[in-house]
């Protein structure tokens, strides 16, 4: 499985940072790996999402609510629970 690592500025479009073989989703096949296809349209993470999130479909609300992002993020294994140790 590729590192992948987000960066999302103000203003701007996500864009992916790292190591990747094809910019395709590798969960779903559907469309590009990207911070808003994989936070709020990949069906591979459609109930995390809802968990997390309930009905927000804007990337900026899932962003401003961190916490919850983190917990997403590792329990989508798009992040590590051991950053930093």
């Amino acid at each position: 499985m590729c590192n992948i690592i987000w960066q999302v500025t103000p203003g701007s479009s996500e864009t992916l940072i790292g190591q990747t073989e094809s910019p395709t989703c590798p969960h779903c096949g559907n469309g590009d790996e990207t911070a808003e296809h994989s936070l709020l349209l990949c069906p591979k993470w459609a109930a995390e999402r809802q968990r997390y999130f309930g009905d927000s479909v804007d990337i900026i609300d899932v962003f401003q609510d961190y916490e919850s992002l983190v917990v997403f993020l590792i329990s989508s294994g798009h992040l590590s629970p051991h950053i930093g140790g």
